[in-house]
Protein backbone atom coordinates (compact mmCIF):
# COMPACT_ATOMS: atom_id res chain seq x y z
CA UNK A 1 0.00 0.00 0.00
CA UNK A 2 2.83 2.36 0.87
CA UNK A 3 4.52 1.62 -2.49
CA UNK A 4 1.32 2.49 -4.43
CA UNK A 5 0.92 5.73 -2.50
CA UNK A 6 4.51 6.83 -3.16
CA UNK A 7 4.20 5.89 -6.84
CA UNK A 8 0.98 7.93 -7.09
CA UNK A 9 2.66 10.86 -5.35
CA UNK A 10 5.63 10.73 -7.75
CA UNK A 11 3.36 10.60 -10.80
CA UNK A 12 1.33 13.53 -9.46
CA UNK A 13 4.50 15.56 -8.88
CA UNK A 14 5.78 14.86 -12.40
CA UNK A 15 2.43 15.77 -13.98
CA UNK A 16 2.25 19.00 -11.98
CA UNK A 17 5.79 19.93 -13.01
CA UNK A 18 5.03 19.32 -16.69
CA UNK A 19 1.88 21.42 -16.73
CA UNK A 20 3.30 24.24 -14.64
CA UNK A 21 6.39 24.57 -16.85
CA UNK A 22 4.28 24.95 -20.01
CA UNK A 23 2.23 27.74 -18.44
CA UNK A 24 5.43 29.76 -17.92
CA UNK A 25 6.46 29.19 -21.54
CA UNK A 26 3.28 30.77 -22.92
CA UNK A 27 3.51 34.40 -23.98
CA UNK A 28 1.13 36.74 -22.25
CA UNK A 29 -0.45 39.54 -24.29
CA UNK A 30 -1.38 42.67 -22.33
CA UNK A 31 -2.97 45.98 -23.28
CA UNK A 32 -0.43 48.75 -22.77
CA UNK A 33 -2.85 51.56 -23.61
CA UNK A 34 -5.38 53.16 -25.94
CA UNK A 35 -5.23 56.43 -27.85
CA UNK A 36 -7.67 58.46 -29.94
CA UNK A 37 -6.28 59.74 -33.24
CA UNK A 38 -7.88 62.73 -34.92
CA UNK A 39 -8.22 63.30 -38.67
CA UNK A 40 -5.42 65.88 -38.76
CA UNK A 41 -1.95 65.94 -40.26
CA UNK A 42 1.01 65.49 -37.91
CA UNK A 43 -1.14 64.48 -34.96
CA UNK A 44 0.26 62.61 -31.98
CA UNK A 45 -1.52 60.97 -29.08
CA UNK A 46 0.28 60.41 -25.80
CA UNK A 47 -0.49 57.38 -23.60
CA UNK A 48 0.97 57.90 -20.13
CA UNK A 49 1.17 54.71 -18.10
CA UNK A 50 0.54 54.97 -14.36
CA UNK A 51 2.91 52.12 -13.65
CA UNK A 52 5.76 50.61 -15.60
CA UNK A 53 4.54 47.78 -17.89
CA UNK A 54 7.01 45.09 -18.98
CA UNK A 55 6.97 44.14 -22.66
CA UNK A 56 9.33 42.56 -25.16
CA UNK A 57 7.18 43.03 -28.29
CA UNK A 58 4.46 45.48 -29.31
CA UNK A 59 1.53 45.43 -31.72
CA UNK A 60 -0.90 48.15 -32.86
CA UNK A 61 -4.62 47.53 -33.45
CA UNK A 62 -6.95 50.09 -35.05
CA UNK A 63 -10.56 50.28 -33.85
CA UNK A 64 -11.43 52.20 -37.04
CA UNK A 65 -9.39 52.87 -40.15
CA UNK A 66 -6.21 54.75 -39.28
CA UNK A 67 -2.82 55.64 -40.74
CA UNK A 68 -0.05 54.93 -38.22
CA UNK A 69 3.20 56.73 -38.97
CA UNK A 70 5.31 55.79 -35.94
CA UNK A 71 5.21 54.91 -32.25
CA UNK A 72 7.64 56.12 -29.62
CA UNK A 73 8.18 54.24 -26.36
CA UNK A 74 9.88 55.68 -23.27
CA UNK A 75 11.34 53.35 -20.68
CA UNK A 76 11.91 53.50 -16.95
CA UNK A 77 15.68 53.97 -17.34
CA UNK A 78 15.15 57.14 -19.44
CA UNK A 79 15.88 55.58 -22.83
CA UNK A 80 13.41 55.61 -25.73
CA UNK A 81 12.72 53.55 -28.84
CA UNK A 82 10.87 54.60 -32.00
CA UNK A 83 9.25 52.20 -34.47
CA UNK A 84 8.44 53.48 -37.97
CA UNK A 85 5.20 51.87 -39.18
CA UNK A 86 3.71 53.76 -42.16
CA UNK A 87 0.70 51.41 -42.05
CA UNK A 88 -2.82 52.01 -43.28
CA UNK A 89 -4.74 49.85 -40.84
CA UNK A 90 -8.34 49.00 -41.63
CA UNK A 91 -11.02 48.56 -38.97
CA UNK A 92 -10.02 45.87 -36.40
CA UNK A 93 -6.75 45.20 -38.26
CA UNK A 94 -3.48 44.70 -36.39
CA UNK A 95 0.10 45.46 -37.32
CA UNK A 96 2.85 42.90 -37.13
CA UNK A 97 4.64 42.33 -33.83
CA UNK A 98 7.68 44.58 -33.40
CA UNK A 99 10.34 43.49 -30.90
CA UNK A 100 12.52 45.38 -28.47
CA UNK A 101 16.00 43.96 -27.99
CA UNK A 102 15.00 42.57 -24.58
CA UNK A 103 12.13 42.93 -22.10
CA UNK A 104 11.71 46.63 -21.32
CA UNK A 105 9.75 48.55 -18.71
CA UNK A 106 7.50 50.93 -20.70
CA UNK A 107 6.42 54.16 -18.95
CA UNK A 108 5.03 56.26 -21.84
CA UNK A 109 3.81 55.68 -25.40
CA UNK A 110 3.30 58.27 -28.15
CA UNK A 111 1.42 57.25 -31.30
CA UNK A 112 1.85 59.41 -34.42
CA UNK A 113 -0.78 59.13 -37.14
CA UNK A 114 -4.29 60.13 -38.10
CA UNK A 115 -7.77 58.72 -38.61
CA UNK A 116 -8.37 57.74 -42.24
CA UNK A 117 -12.10 57.68 -42.89
CA UNK A 118 -13.77 59.24 -39.85
CA UNK A 119 -13.06 62.15 -37.54
CA UNK A 120 -11.50 59.93 -34.87
CA UNK A 121 -10.03 56.44 -34.58
CA UNK A 122 -9.17 54.49 -31.45
CA UNK A 123 -5.79 52.78 -31.52
CA UNK A 124 -4.85 50.08 -29.01
CA UNK A 125 -1.25 49.20 -28.23
CA UNK A 126 -0.60 45.62 -27.09
CA UNK A 127 2.51 44.24 -25.47
CA UNK A 128 3.84 40.71 -25.21
CA UNK A 129 6.18 39.57 -22.46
Amino acid sequence: MKFKFSLFTAMLAITTALFSSTSFAEEETITLGRAILMNQDDFSANIPLLICRRAKEIQIKAGKAAYIQKTEFKFQNGESRTFQHYNNLKEDETSSWRAFTYTRCVTSITVYGKASDTATAVVTVYGRR
